[in-house]
């Protein structure tokens, strides 16, 4: 045997013993919670690369139970961020529908949380079910007798840690690519560094604004930089609200939202990571897709979340979604702001369902589109004059603008019955069979 190969088996074994260890420095990665896997602890797989987060969905990325099992191995703590994301890959990796949600015993229910709140305490031996919940909000059916369903709210909460429920949100003018979208569909995506160094410039500049949400477009963020995301997100205490990039998995071409929600154990800082399918893929992206011999995956029924985070009540939709009257109606009453995340050539029209949006549920709107496009904005149920806070299009810088909402002036208004509300005229009127009761019960973790 030669020298050569006497030294690469003893570096091998060397890595091997590295990596049981658990002794590295996981920050290193570009997927920490990997350390508790069998891909990390019993394989010698690739730890980097470029596309690493879509090869990884093939790999055997299962958790490792003899590890959790036996804590003390485990030389740090492990952020419930790791978790989430891990769940994440498992959760797209081991089903073809129904994600993030089970049937148990007929009902439907949100399931994503759960298993990442127990992941958590198996691995820190520390319950955050204290801070963090997860239950039915609604199920709404068609029909009496076979009551078809037709769309399922899980509601997410966080205990609140501020009593000022008002928000400063920074919209992103970003242009996303053509060539971006049409790489990512075909598991081509750009992770080239002039791209990564204009979305590193964002989050700078939304820590120097220092704006409590920041919303970006759909399909604006590449699967391999989910974690730098969602790292930012827990270490400026910041919520972020995105669309991933598509990228596939058993030929099914996934679009995500994801909604980064930061929260603090004591003193350290932590971030719950709720990604959602995209219920109502658009024509022209469904074309886009199945011209390159790709599935559009189906889940049935819709699937939404309302969140409750820093006090404030509200929910998140992806572009197409909200041509759906009747999935917007469903949060009549139940938020203070709908964000949506859009790609969306058809301006005039989404323009209208913006507005319309913002009077009929009565609530802040914000969307985030390509700046190519544009139209990203921010709208309070106001006056026609009065009603945009924030609207831009084009550039060819990326900026973000932000805009510090006044919600308990709005719930102030949203108390007032009709009357009372044209004297006021702070906001445009209710809508009609607008539950003023429930006003006060908004932003409290029940």
């Amino acid at each position: 045997m030669s020298f050569s190969q006497n030294k690469k088996e003893e570096i091998l074994l060397v890595t091997k013993s590295l990596r049981s260890s658990l002794l590295t420095r996981h920050h290193y990665l570009a997927f920490p919670s990997l350390v508790i896997t069998n891909y990390y602890t019993l394989t010698q797989g690739k730890l980097f690369g470029s596309n690493l987060c879509e090869r990884l969905i093939n790999e055997d990325i299962t958790i490792n139970e003899i590890l959790i099992n036996q804590r003390w191995q485990i030389p740090r703590w492990i952020y419930l961020q790791e978790i989430c994301l891990l769940m994440f890959f498992l959760e797209i990796k081991n089903k073809n529908k129904d994600f993030f949600y089970e049937r148990v015993n007929g009902i439907l229910r949100e399931t994503f949380v759960e298993r990442c709140l127990e992941i958590f305490l198996k691995v820190n031996r520390v319950s955050l079910n204290s801070l963090i919940t997860s239950k039915k909000f609604k199920t709404l059916y068609k029909g009496i007798k076979k009551r078809k369903e037709l769309t399922h709210i899980a509601q997410i909460s966080l205990s609140p840690f501020t009593k000022n429920p008002n928000v400063k949100v920074g919209i992103t003018n970003m242009e996303v690519m053509e060539n971006d979208l049409l790489g990512a569909i075909t598991d081509k995506p750009n992770l080239k560094e002039n791209k990564r160094k204009k979305h590193f410039n964002l989050l700078n500049e939304a820590e120097k604004e220092k704006v409590d949400i920041l919303l970006l477009p759909e399909t604006s963020v590449p699967l391999d930089w989910l974690f730098a995301y969602t790292d930012e997100s827990k270490r400026k205490n910041r919520s972020i609200i995105f669309g991933l990039e598509h990228f596939s998995h058993n030929n099914n071409c996934f679009n995500f939202s994801i909604a980064a929600l930061p929260f603090t154990i004591g003193k350290t800082r932590d971030v719950l990571v709720v990604p959602r399918l995209k219920n109502h893929y658009s024509p022209s992206e469904e074309h886009e897709i199945l011209t390159y011999g790709k599935l559009i995956p189906m889940q049935i029924p819709n699937f939404y979340h309302l969140f409750i985070w820093r006090n404030i009540q509200f929910t998140v939709f992806n572009c197409y979604e909200l041509a759906n009257i009747s999935d917007r109606g469903h949060f009549k009453s139940y938020v203070d702001i709908v964000f949506a995340i859009e790609y969306n050539k058809d301006i005039n029209y989404f323009s209208n369902v913006a507005e319309s949006c913002c009077r009929d549920i009565h609530c802040f709107f914000a969307q985030a589109n390509t700046s190519k496009y544009g139209d990203s904005r921010i709208v309070a149920p106001q006056e026609t004059q009065n009603m945009n806070l924030v609207r831009v299009k084009g550039g060819n810088n990326n900026v973000i603008l932000t805009h510090e909402l006044n919600i308990e002036e709005l719930r102030g208004f949203q108390k007032k019955r009709l009357p009372y509300q044209l004297v006021d005229k702070t906001f445009k009127p209710t809508p009609p069979d607008y539950n003023h009761a429930i006003v006060d019960k908004r932003g409290k973790v029940s």
